[in-house]
């Protein structure tokens, strides 16, 4: 038998799996795969608004206050950024709510008009970007909400919302690239992560981020797998800009964007000494939409210099020198991207967290077992594992080494190529007939993990 003949008996012997499964749901739509999935996920997030009380994601209190002072401002001026009235109605909202017992300290006596007074708990939103909160402040403005608490859980709707949008990016970036049962299966592991779903409902910039994300693997699955080129790198490229204008999170972007420019200049053949000049033009049309958009937006330019400056200073803190550190960031940046809700007040059982670690590390191997057994998984594989990878590095390169602590939704922006390769490398050490008992294995052990998570954690945590 020839190579070609060779590798594409592993093509046929790989997907025979991919073709049973969709042979399944070809009696059905395939939408109602996805709708089930959907629902599932849209259970969660009802749930982690009725239950989880206003105020309980990372900073809310502050984005949740810029939102309504361009909302309540005469006009959306983004170099007004603080109104004493606003955050006074923020604190009394927390106290009522009970934010300092679930922050763990005591509430103060009297309370505070404003957030001065607590400015080792509650920054002000000085220099953040500001794209996430123009949306809210229009969307907000098209409802005509003026009461706190109802413009409050309209944007945990809308967060919601998003989430949803997500969910479905997230879904179509893996079946392009690994066909419906393992886009199917993914989708079902993001919708079973109850951080995830917290997280999801929250005010916060992040929520935005999150689809940007989905959106780059998306149109990254795109580029990999079909014949154009322009749309997805001019997608992918945009999604960048508009995600380093919305928090810091999102600037492993521009890395994502520059690979899958390289990617799609070479796949077009444009890297090479003939098609130099037009690749020159590319590059310069480019550097004079960033300088006209500079000459638009110059104090949005300045205060994002502002927001990134500890980036651009770079420097490794004495902390980040500790390998004691370094195990509790890496420790902690996992658990929480799993289960560790609230203002990292309420974390998950031992053995559940033991329990998610060890799948992790099974499905480590499971990858490399899988791209040494067969070539056809290679070039997926690495499409995923080069955006999860740049988020690594700018997570560790931007959070780490400055010596600030880590959080699990900063690993977000990347849950669709991250829930991918858990899926896939869960399978990678048994064999092809065999994947439909071990991904029926995997969804029922992570549905048990997610009912133990709200019946044990969230919900009494919230509803005591």
């Amino acid at each position: 038998m020839n190579d070609m003949d060779s590798e594409g008996s592993r093509r046929s012997d790989s997907s025979r799996w991919s073709r049973w499964f969709d042979g399944i749901f070809s009696r059905h739509s395939s939408t109602g795969v996805l709708f089930l999935v959907t629902l599932i996920f849209a259970c969660h997030l009802v749930i982690a608004i009725a239950v989880i009380p206003p105020w309980q994601g990372p900073d809310e209190p502050q984005h949740f206050a810029f939102v309504r002072v361009l909302t309540l401002g005469p006009s959306a001026d983004l170099d007004r950024r603080q109104s004493t009235a606003v955050e006074g109605e923020v604190v009394r909202s927390m106290a009522r709510h009970g934010w300092w017992r679930h922050y763990g300290t005591p509430q103060p006596d009297p309370l505070p008009t404003d957030f001065s007074p607590l400015s080792n708990q509650i920054w002000r939103v000085e220099s953040a970007p500001s794209v996430y909160y123009t949306l809210a402040a229009v969307y907000s403005r098209m409802f005509d909400v003026t009461d706190l608490l109802d413009q409050y859980y309209r944007l945990r709707w809308a967060s919601a919302f998003l989430a949803i949008l997500t969910l479905w990016c997230a879904w179509a970036g893996s079946d392009l690239l690994f066909g419906r049962y393992v886009a199917t299966g993914s989708a079902a592991l993001l919708a079973l992560n109850p951080q995830i779903a917290w997280m999801s409902t929250n005010v916060n910039p992040a929520v935005l981020v999150n689809l940007f994300g989905a959106i780059i693997w998306w149109q990254s699955a795109r580029l990999v797998t079909g014949n154009a080129t322009l749309i997805p790198t001019v997608v992918i490229v945009s999604i960048a800009g508009l995600g380093v204008f919305t928090k810091r999170v999102a600037a492993s972007f521009v890395g994502m964007a520059g690979l899958a420019s390289l990617y799609a200049f070479k796949k077009s053949g444009l890297i090479s000494r003939q098609h130099l000049p037009r690749l020159l033009g590319v590059i310069g049309a480019v550097v004079l939409v960033v300088a006209g958009l500079a000459r638009l937006i110059p104090e949005e330019l300045i205060r994002l210099r502002e927001h990134w400056s500890y980036i651009l200073r770079f420097s490794v803190s004495d902390q980040a020198r500790s390998l004691e550190f370094f195990t509790h960031f890496t420790t902690t940046l996992f658990d929480s991207a799993w289960l560790w809700v609230g203002w990292l007040s309420y974390p998950a059982p031992l053995f559940w967290l033991l329990t998610l670690r060890v799948l992790t590390l099974a499905a480590i191997v499971g990858l490399v077992v899988l791209v040494f057994k067969n070539r056809f998984w290679r070039r997926a594989i690495a499409i995923a594992g080069s955006l999860v990878s740049v988020q690594i590095i700018a997570i560790y390169g931007g959070i780490f080494l400055n010596g600030y602590g880590p959080q699990g939704h900063y690993l977000f922006p990347v849950m669709a190529p991250w829930m991918t390769m858990l899926w896939i490398g869960l399978h990678g050490w048994w064999p092809n007939n065999l994947w439909p008992v071990v991904g029926t294995v995997i969804l029922a052990t992570l549905s048990i993990l997610d009912i133990v998570a709200w019946s044990v954690v969230i919900v009494p945590a919230y509803l005591s």
